[in-house]
């Protein structure tokens, strides 16, 4: 009998798995109203948030990586991305990874590594993102850890309520209800197709990384015992951050938190000595 926690997501959530992996929405403001005709695969929006001739693009997905920069490449050709593009603060590329297939013990040992190296990815998405309340880091965002629990006890109603609370955080897990996805919001807005593959190559790359741990015990060791190089140089970015400036303290909290939830939580881990007591 499968355990709980090997347990598909949309098995827990009692839905039927999508196909295909990734999904984005593009933000772009342009100088001109855009005129071309809407590339196969996508569908456009008008957003509230941009200014002037501001268009949101979605692809119809979640589609397989390869088609998703298939897609990027097709829209970002067109004459309004190239001459009337505007760089505006305004725009930003929302990127969503589908998880409905992933198991529910893959889901926690991923989120616990990604909120680890959340600073490197910033540093990755764009100055023009830093500190803007519609994408707040795990740090800042209001009521991560308390809407984390719901996620630990697979209270899905309740996290399906608290969407609007977690939607404005950098990594939206509200979305797991909603689409099915992890949304990530903090990539600024760019008419450069190749920032949003790197942004996309980075994510699966943590997601790799974070699959071939057997447990989320394994994932906290690492973390305790990484010279601040491994688990970034994992991404493929180059680990010039300081200690200081990763995640540990919230990463603690996760993790405590999760094991709480497991009724599992009798022993308590140092930081500064970098290893399992």
């Amino acid at each position: 009998m499968k355990s709980l926690m090997s347990e598909l997501l949309s098995e827990s959530m009692g839905k039927k798995p999508k196909k295909g992996s990734w999904a984005v929405e593009v933000e772009a403001e342009f100088k001109t109203p855009f005129t071309s005709a809407i590339p196969e695969g996508w569908v456009a929006h008008n957003e509230p948030s941009l200014r002037g001739h501001g268009i949101e693009f979605v692809n119809k997905g979640p589609v397989e990586k390869e088609k998703l920069f298939q897609l990027l490449d097709e829209l970002f050709a067109k004459r309004e991305f190239l001459e009337e593009y505007i760089d505006s603060p305004r725009a930003s590329i929302h990127v969503h990874q589908n998880i409905e297939s992933w198991g529910f013990d893959e889901l926690i040992k991923y989120m616990l590594l990604y909120y680890f190296i959340e600073p490197v990815l910033w540093r990755l998405a764009g100055e023009q993102r830093s500190g803007n309340i519609f994408c707040l880091d795990a740090t800042r965002a209001s009521n991560v850890i308390s809407d984390l629990k719901l996620l630990f006890k697979k209270d899905w109603n309740g996290l399906h309520n608290a969407f609007d609370r977690i939607k404005y955080a950098s990594l939206n897990f509200g979305c797991i209800t909603k689409f099915g996805s992890l949304e990530y919001r903090q990539l600024e807005g760019t008419n450069n197709a190749d920032r949003i593959k790197q942004w996309v190559n980075v994510l699966e790359k943590i997601k790799m990384f974070a699959f071939q741990f057997d447990t989320i015990q394994d994932v906290w060791k690492q973390i305790c015992a990484d010279n601040r190089g491994t688990i970034i140089a994992a991404t493929g970015l180059v680990p010039t951050v300081h200690e200081q400036d990763m995640h540990y303290s919230f990463c603690f909290l996760f993790y405590n938190e999760y094991l709480n939830s497991l009724k599992k939580n009798n022993s308590y881990y140092h930081f500064e000595q970098k290893e399992i007591e």
